[in-house]
């Protein structure tokens, strides 16, 4: 508590407290309207983010301004930290406008300007807590003795500016147009924010600029261009905001510039009234030298005659630097005299005298000797020669400043590293100084004092200046004034501290003022607003919204006469001609839709892109989406089996000529049907977009190939019946030939035992050698395939021929658990199928009706195919499940209905297509003949008048669905 005490009591406001403050209450102001932005784009968060910390940055420098106390030297530690992270977030802000920025890039940019801003940051509060605290008259703050690390980190935020500029540079290219023109405006807005300021404090680092120029230039440039960017992105921006808050922020951020500058010429005067005060003070404790005001700090008096300095006996306790002021007034008199010298003889003679007299001035007069041995007649020059020795006092105060900030140890090689860089006003300065290296033998400390002689400014008489006295914290406002009738200089001290209290009541008015300000735009402007601008807009934007909404039974209350009130009559009489025209359009609409519905197909409105905007009855009824959930999104999204055809649509809307597409494939819930589609584009001028028909062909395509199929059976039945009996003949003779021979060489007969004794030969010899060579089992192969030649003929016979057996009402579950129970008992390892290891799933309906069929038939039909399903599953290898036949009875209308699925590895479409042909087999040779399932089919379609359909997909298994009429 005891330093926050100290803090307290030490707090004095003055014109760099406001130039602080009004940047920071700017920035605070765009903050807290970025802050209220709903929904805020990427590019609005990290300018607010931005804005946020300049607003800690620059009430930083409010703090070091307005208190006199070494606690505040800590304000660095906020500014070094927040001032790149501002930076930081500039350029993400610019990298994310006006679209956002690729998220990775963005991410590992910022996460790299995050990683140098913390590593430089806890840098130098390493550096700084080893560092000790200096008081900066020029700026009246406190600081850390690190000008070091303090330039380092200035060349790093220039990095930082100059990444800003890359990143700017690459947006100019980027964009285009009016995007291209705000992003010009904001970025050289910032950058005259940025760059401008940053120079400054690099220069200022390195004493070629008062740090109170430094402070002026921060808080003007930095109001200005941030005040550009901020107006400029207030107006542009696309995130939601009201004009309300556009209004106080845009005021609000201009009453603070406007301030800015009143603040500075208000102050000004006071500074002026307060020197002016002192002058007069100073002149009556020179003439009475018991007038003592309590401010008065010392008073020193030289006599240039006698080249003796006096200090009065009541200040002699004051801890002053004797030696320093002594120099100081040698100087003075020095400037003094020879702004006297009227021509060049008397300035020489002059300057002759002073170095004799003053050696610690042999750099000033050395430069003036160049100076007028250069020009001829200085007596019409006076003024260039006064502008000439400016100058070499500006550089002066540099190198003084320069040379007090070098380490004490290696003070004697670090001076001669400075004095190597080459500046023709500090020439002589340099040759001075290096001279006296030569001639010293001392070092550090004592060898920098009395370089420092070397390198005083001149204090002209009646100017204030300020004096650090050797007592930790007690300054001085010091002023000079010469009496020249007796040549004696007087300076006076007066403290410092009462200085600042005479500058604190004016800043305080001036800063209460503006926090009034403040609060009068945030809350009585609102005020003021409210209903002459709040409420008429509250109730013009939610008639608006009403109507947006479809509510247009809206009505807005019109106030006086403004231009808000013709806004508001204008709405009104807008909503009644939307409502007479929606009614108008309503009733089309409704009639449009009606015929648009009735249609029974599939009617899809598209537009250029291939969105959709017209989503009929039908298109609902097959794709199971609503028109609202079809609307609006792409025609390839919702079917995606169109996406193949979406150029040739955009091709017919372009072309404004209809496309065909037959037979288009589309899969519907795991069924695939078959549609045509048609491209209508519409043909009204400037309207781009097309009617997509799509019809359901399935049955169509599927009565076709039924019809094909039937064409195919009976063609081929008439061509069995007539190559039955031609074949039957040939294999008739050759079994009977075949069982000759095996008759004729038999060794069983008596009758061949006596011809092959007749021919001088063995019968069994004979038999021998058949067997040996294997003719006796080739002429049974002869048999075997002659016999299977005979069954093949036989079941063409039975194909070509119809039934005659008597058809009669049966029970469907009763034939097909008969069938199932003889397949189960065909077992056959040449055939590698086993009826044993197949599940067989059952699901019959309840009190199905018998249907009138032919018993045997019906059960080769379901033989048939359960035959092929147990085939194809002995193909597929089960991992995780097991071969299942399931066979389902129901009924549906006229019709019983049995289904036999599997799960085997099923079948493609072309398969599919030409499964029902004769002599069609996907089996190995030898092991079907393909007439099984033709037989089925003629079977079903042709005894039966029913119907025998496949549906299968390459490794989902297949399904056969027969459909019987219930009577014929």
């Amino acid at each position: 508590m005891g330093i926050l005490m100290e803090i307290f009591e030490n707090i004095y406001f003055n014109f760099f407290s406001i130039g602080a403050l009004i940047p920071t209450l700017f920035h605070l102001t765009i903050v807290i309207f970025l802050f209220s932005i709903p929904n805020k784009s990427k590019a609005t968060f990290h300018l607010c983010l931005a804005f946020s910390l300049l607003t800690i940055f620059n009430f930083s420098y409010f703090f070091a301004a307005s208190v006199y106390h070494p606690f505040g030297a800590y304000h660095r530690w906020l500014t070094v930290g927040v001032i790149l992270l501002a930076e930081a977030h500039s350029i993400l802000f610019l990298l994310h406008y006006p679209e956002d920025a690729d998220p990775k890039t963005a991410k590992t940019l910022l996460s790299f300007l995050y990683v140098v801003s913390f590593i430089v940051t806890a840098i130098f509060f390493y550096v700084t807590l080893q560092t000790e605290k200096i008081y900066h008259f020029d700026g009246h703050y406190w600081d850390f003795s690190a000008d070091k690390i303090s330039e380092v980190i200035g060349l790093i935020i220039m990095f930082y500016v100059f990444l800003f500029a890359f990143v700017f540079i690459y947006k100019l290219f980027l964009l285009r147009g009016w995007e291209r023109l705000i992003i010009l405006l904001i970025g050289l807005a910032y950058l005259v924010g940025t760059v401008i300021p940053s120079v400054a404090n690099v220069l200022s680092r390195e004493g070629l600029l008062d740090r109170e120029v430094f402070q002026i230039t921060w808080a003007m440039v930095n109001v200005f261009g941030f005040f550009f960017v901020s107006i400029i992105y207030i107006n542009i921006t696309r995130d939601q905001t009201t004009l309300v808050t556009k209004v106080i922020s845009i005021s609000l951020v201009t009453f603070l510039m406007i301030l800015q500058g009143i603040s500075y010429f208000f102050l000004t005067d006071k500074e002026f009234a307060f020197d002016e005060i002192h002058r007069q003070q100073m002149y009556r404790i020179i003439s009475d030298s018991t007038y003592r005001p309590s401010d008065l700090s010392y008073v020193v008096s030289y006599h240039a005659d006698s080249d003796v300095m006096t200090i009065p006996a009541d200040f002699q306790t004051k801890d002053i630097d004797a030696s320093l002021i002594k120099i100081n007034f040698q100087n003075t008199y020095f400037i003094e005299k020879m702004n006297k010298c009227i021509d060049t003889n008397s300035l020489r003679q002059f300057l002759r005298v002073s170095e004799q007299k003053y050696p610690h001035l042999t750099g000033y007069t050395q430069s003036l000797d160049h100076y007028i041995t250069t020009h001829n007649d200085i007596g019409n020059h006076i003024s260039e020669l006064k502008a000439y020795l400016a100058r070499i006092d500006f550089y002066v105060s540099y190198y003084n400043r320069k040379i007090q900030k070098l380490t004490d140890e290696n003070f004697r090689a670090e001076l001669m590293k400075l004095l190597t860089s080459s500046d023709p006003y500090m020439r002589d300065f340099k040759t001075v100084i290096i001279n006296h290296l030569d001639s010293s033998s001392l070092n550090g400390k004592a060898l920098k004092h009395e370089i420092l002689k070397y390198l005083q400014p001149l204090h002209s008489p009646g100017k204030r200046f300020y004096r650090k006295l050797q007592t930790e914290e007690d300054n001085a406002v010091a002023f000079m004034h010469q009496e020249p009738s007796q040549n004696i200089i007087y300076e006076l001290g007066f403290d410092y501290v009462k200085y600042r209290q005479y500058i604190h009541p004016a800043a305080t008015e001036l800063i209460l003022m503006l926090l009034g300000l403040l609060i009068f735009i945030l809350l009585v402007f609102r005020i003021f607003f409210l209903g002459t601008l709040l409420y008429p807009l509250r109730e013009l934007i939610e008639g608006i919204r009403q109507v947006y909404i479809g509510n247009l039974n809206v009505n807005v209350s019109i106030r006086g006469g403004d231009e808000l009130s013709y806004l508001a009559r204008a709405f009104n009489m807008m909503v009644n001609a939307i409502q007479k025209s929606n009614f108008e359009l309503n009733e089309v609409r409704l009639y449009l839709k009606n015929i648009f519905d009735s249609m029974p197909s599939m009617l899809i409105g598209v537009d250029s892109d291939g969105k959709v905007t017209q989503w009929n009855r039908e298109a609902e009824k097959v794709t199971q989406l609503s028109e609202k959930e079809a609307c609006g999104n792409s025609i390839e999204k919702i079917m995606p089996q169109f996406s193949a055809y979406l150029q040739n649509i955009q091709e017919a809307i372009r072309e404004k000529r209809p496309k065909k597409f037959e037979k288009v494939t589309y899969t519907v819930e795991g069924k695939t049907r078959l549609y045509d589609i048609v491209v209508y584009p519409l043909i009204a001028d400037g309207i781009q977009g097309a009617v997509i028909r799509v019809d359901d062909i399935t049955s169509r395509v599927q009565f076709e190939e039924m019809m094909i199929q039937s064409e195919k059976m009976a063609s081929v039945g008439g061509l069995a019946a007539g190559m039955a009996h031609e074949i039957n003949n040939p294999i008739s003779g050759i079994m009977m030939a075949s069982q000759n021979i095996l008759r004729r060489v038999s060794n069983k007969l008596n009758t061949n035992i006596k011809v092959a004794q007749e021919v001088g030969t063995n019968i069994d010899v004979i038999a021998k050698y058949m067997e040996k060579r294997q003719i006796t089992s080739m002429i049974g192969g002869i048999m075997e395939m002659a016999d299977r030649a005979s069954k093949i003929v036989s079941n063409m016979l039975n194909f070509s021929r119809k039934s005659k057996s008597e058809m009669i009402p049966e029970d469907l579950v009763t034939l097909v658990d008969k069938t199932i129970d003889l397949a189960e008992k065909d077992y056959d390892l040449k055939k590698q199928f086993d009826f044993r290891h197949i599940e067989i799933q059952k699901e019959y309906s309840q009190l199905l009706p018998k249907v009138t069929c032919i018993a045997t038939e019906i059960q080769q039909v379901i033989l048939n195919i359960l035959k092929n399903a147990a085939q194809a599953i002995s193909h597929k290898t089960y991992i995780n499940d097991k071969p299942i036949i399931k066979i389902s009875i129901f009924q549906k209308h006229d019709m019983v209905i049995v289904k036999i699925e599997d799960n085997g590895p099923g079948m493609d479409e072309d398969v599919r297509k030409r499964i029902f042909e004769p002599f069609f087999t996907t089996k190995d040779v030898g092991i079907g003949t393909g007439l099984g399932l033709s037989v089925s089919y003629f079977i079903v379609t042709n005894n039966h008048g029913g119907t025998i359909e496949i549906e299968s997909r390459k490794d989902k298994g297949s399904a056969f669905i027969i459909k019987l009429p219930i009577s014929r």
